[in-house]
């Protein structure tokens, strides 16, 4: 239980408790190894937009997500396979999408899980930011500093701005409309 207690968020506290000095710390360690500098400029984030899942089933999928964490849904497009879920009580959007290859229609419906592996992957992370205004600014920043980008563009009638981490990671930066 002690080795649990020294990566508990509260970990200066039981740092000390468990008796490590600074430069002996898990999180002395992590900082070491990431060496991370401090940024110059702070992207305008204001919260987890959305996250874009690829299933197998978009609409066994779709019934799991409602049983399982109350989500319900916000919006679809048949055509194109995908339906978006929110939570009624937080500001969270779960998107689901027709995985390509994948055909549908063969879900494990809504119970708890089947226990078949399945080739879902996250789509993309998408972060909120407040207005068009700032997002455009963050892209002129980006352009400067050398990160390429193809531009804020309108997705859904918002603007987004959409970016690959260096894994190749799809990353959204979209605003209210």
């Amino acid at each position: 239980m002690a080795g649990l207690l020294r990566f508990a968020p509260a970990h200066l506290a039981v740092v000390g408790i468990l008796g490590y000095s600074d430069s002996s710390s898990p999180v002395a360690s992590i900082r070491g190894m990431t060496a991370i500098e401090e940024p110059r400029s702070v992207a305008p984030i204001t919260g987890l937009s959305h996250f874009q899942l690829l299933v197998a089933d978009v609409e066994a999928s779709a019934r799991w997500y409602s049983a399982a964490l109350g989500l319900v849904p916000f919006a679809q497009d048949t055509r194109i396979g995908y339906v978006a879920l929110t939570h009624r009580g937080a500001r969270l959007v779960v998107v689901l999408t027709q995985a390509p290859g994948s055909g549908g229609g063969s879900g494990g419906g809504s119970g708890g899980g089947s226990g078949q592996a399945t080739d879902q992957h996250v789509d993309h992370l998408a972060f909120a930011v407040p207005d068009g205004e700032s997002l455009r600014a963050w892209a002129d920043h980006l352009t400067k500093i050398g990160v390429v980008h193809p531009g804020v563009v309108l997705e859904n009638g918002r603007p987004s701005l959409q970016l690959r981490d260096p894994d190749g990671t799809a990353i959204e930066l979209v605003a209210p409309q």
